[in-house]
C-alpha cells in the first residue's frame, strides 16, 4: 500500500496526476475515510480528455491525516484491434502529492485492468494518508 506523510498542520496538500495516453481519459480522485461508513468526499477531477488532473489542493494536512486518497481514470481506445491493444500497452500514469512533511512524492504504479477486447482501461491508484 502507498502511503504520505501529511503531518499535523494546517498547510495545504495539492494533487496532480499525468495520465499518458491516445486514448480518451477522464479521472476523478476522492478522499475516503475507512473508519465511516460515508461515502468518499470527490477532491479533484480532469477537466478535459487527458485525464490529467492539474496540480489541485485537496485539503489540510491535518484533516487528511488518516484518510485514504483514492484516484481512478478510464480510458476508452479506438480503431482496430492490434490498435487498441498497443494504445493500452503505452498507458502509464504519474501521480504527485506536495505539502506535507513528506514534500513532493511520485507514485507511478497504478492497478490497470482492461476488458477483454481492449476497449476500456481503468487505472486506479490507494495512497493512505499518514
Amino acid at each position: 500500500m502507498s502511503t504520505y506523510q501529511t503531518g499535523s498542520g494546517a498547510g495545504q496538500i495539492s494533487l496532480a496526476a499525468d495520465i499518458t495516453t491516445v486514448g480518451l481519459a477522464a479521472s476523478r480522485a476522492i478522499t475516503i475515510d475507512l473508519n465511516s461508513q460515508e461515502p468518499g468526499k470527490p477532491v479533484a477531477h480532469s477537466d478535459n480528455a487527458t485525464g490529467d488532473i492539474a496540480q489541485q489542493q485537496i485539503g489540510q494536512a491535518g484533516q487528511l491525516r488518516g484518510l485514504r486518497v483514492s484516484i481512478v481514470t478510464k480510458v476508452e481506445f479506438w480503431g482496430s484491434a492490434d490498435q487498441r491493444k498497443a494504445q493500452y500497452e503505452a498507458l502509464s500514469a504519474t501521480y504527485t502529492l506536495d505539502g506535507g512533511s513528506a514534500g513532493a512524492k511520485t507514485y507511478n504504479d497504478p492497478k490497470i485492468t482492461v476488458d477483454e477486447g481492449y476497449n476500456v482501461a481503468i487505472l486506479s491508484k490507494n495512497i493512505d494518508m499518514i
